[in-house]
């Protein structure tokens, strides 16, 4: 599971819990999953509730890797890069690592992604900067 969505999963299960949607089981969902290697891949994801004599219900989560034939770049919501796939790792000719060890924020890769906009504070009257992301859900 790619670090970014691990980070948010308890988060993702406590909502369940709290509210009960029933979207979420025995329907497919698109997520990612992640090699040992760190590359990460699309994968159709199915959560199912199964149940047990020893603990009430156990959920049980099927995965089937996806057949789209896209590449990704997972980042948090300040635009660091979480997550590759692996055609973008052979398309910029870095190795895994690279990203790994450091934290490289999305815009020097893709700079065409964001827009950066440059207003005065009303206090103190210098420049602040902030970046807006052009964000695509599928």
């Amino acid at each position: 599971m790619p670090p970014l969505i691990a980070q948010k999963h308890q988060f993702f299960i406590e909502s369940y819990f709290k509210f009960g949607k029933q979207r979420i089981l025995n329907s497919c969902h698109e997520s990612f999953a992640m090699y040992r290697t760190g590359i990460i891949f699309p994968v159709n994801l199915v959560i199912k509730p199964v149940p047990s004599l020893k603990n009430d219900i156990q959920y049980i989560g099927m995965i089937k890797r996806s057949d789209k034939d896209y590449e990704y770049i997972i980042t948090d919501e300040n635009g660091r890069i979480d997550s590759i796939s692996d055609g973008v790792i052979s398309l910029l000719k870095l190795p895994i690592s690279f990203f790994k060890e450091h934290e490289i924020p999305i815009q020097i890769i893709i700079p065409e992604l964001c827009e950066v906009c440059r207003p005065r504070n009303q206090v103190t009257g210098q420049l602040e900067t902030f970046t807006y992301f052009d964000v695509w859900s599928g």
